[in-house]
């Protein structure tokens, strides 16, 4: 199975103090939901109820499944994750979850981590692991299968998340919540988790990267073929081909996708914005435009949107 045509976004982690977000998640099917679609919130579309959509960001992310069964779509590949199991996404790795019928429950423990902020420049050898991350040199397998050191690590990342909302007190769930985060990362390598990655899969990891931290930066903006060419030198056609080979859909779509993400963020923010500088401000010069595609993704009309999602809190 294909990674669902619904939005494919590069997602933000809702740090704290630390670049950690570490919570535990229970999913249960339910047939009754809307499909409207927010950072953190669950979705429901055509059977599936989905966990989290397809999104990536530059962090890597774990799940460890404390009960029943998820489907799991990641690099291209799917995945039905049982309890026990522990799952890895590497940075800028196109990933989502989903329960449906067969599969109408699930429990699990989610922890997000900017690694290259998590461990300083004092500590060589870590440093280095985690430069090999970053840098595509080194990759996190997608599955760990149940074993001691991955039940630890299961362990490590419960324990984080029961501190997560206990931080801005006086440090201490600060120090607990590292403490696990670095006792997760240990089990893990002691699990066998991280492994040599091909240069065609450096190649491919860096292009998402690029692309990524290029939609990040200039989504506001008319990108044209020209300034697209600028920062990709390849033929259309070619990157075209690139492009939806990586992301699942072609760039246009995708952008479109990312731009109706940050414009549903800006009319929950509580300022006051118009819809019209709501459009402007993600990057739609034509309002007619943005809402036609608003519509199209997310199923309701802007407002409807937001009055919905004020009825819900």
């Amino acid at each position: 199975m294909s990674l669902h045509p619904i939005m494919n976004y590069i997602h933000t982690a809702r740090y704290v103090n630390l670049p950690v977000y570490a919570h535990i998640q229970s999913n249960t099917l339910t047939n009754d939901e809307r499909f409207l679609p927010q950072r953190g919130e669950n979705l429901y579309c055509d059977g599936l109820h989905y966990c989290f959509p397809p999104h990536l960001h530059d962090a890597a992310e774990f799940l460890y499944i404390l009960d029943g069964a998820m489907c799991i779509e990641s690099s291209q590949k799917t995945y039905l994750a049982r309890a026990g199991e522990l799952y890895c996404f590497n940075p800028y790795e196109l990933h989502s979850a989903y329960i449906n019928a067969e599969t109408p429950s699930v429990k699990y423990i989610a922890v997000t981590a900017a690694l290259d902020a998590v461990c300083q420049e004092g500590f060589p050898i870590m440093r280095q692991t985690v430069d090999a991350i970053t840098k595509s040199k080194l990759s996190f397998r997608t599955v760990l299968s149940d074993s001691p050191a991955v039940r630890s690590a299961g362990e490590a990342m419960r324990a984080a998340a029961e501190m997560q909302d206990h931080q801005n007190t006086d440090g201490a769930a600060e120090f607990a919540i590292m403490g696990a985060l670095y006792t997760m990362l240990s089990q893990l390598i002691t699990a066998g988790a991280l492994s040599p990655v091909g240069a065609d899969s450096a190649a491919s990891a860096q292009f998402m990267r690029r692309v990524s931290l290029f939609i990040e930066e200039h989504y506001t903006q008319d990108i044209t073929p020209e300034l697209l060419f600028s920062e990709f030198p390849y033929h259309p056609n070619y990157f075209g081909r690139m492009f939806k080979a990586h992301f699942g859909k072609p760039f246009r779509s995708y952008l479109n996708d990312y731009r109706i993400k940050c414009a549903m963020e800006l009319l929950l923010s509580g300022d006051g914005i118009s819809m019209h500088e709501v459009a402007a401000r993600v990057g739609f010069s034509d309002y007619c435009y943005f809402s036609h595609v608003f519509k199209r993704h997310t199923g309701v009309s802007a407002s409807e949107y937001v009055k919905l999602r004020t009825q819900r809190r």
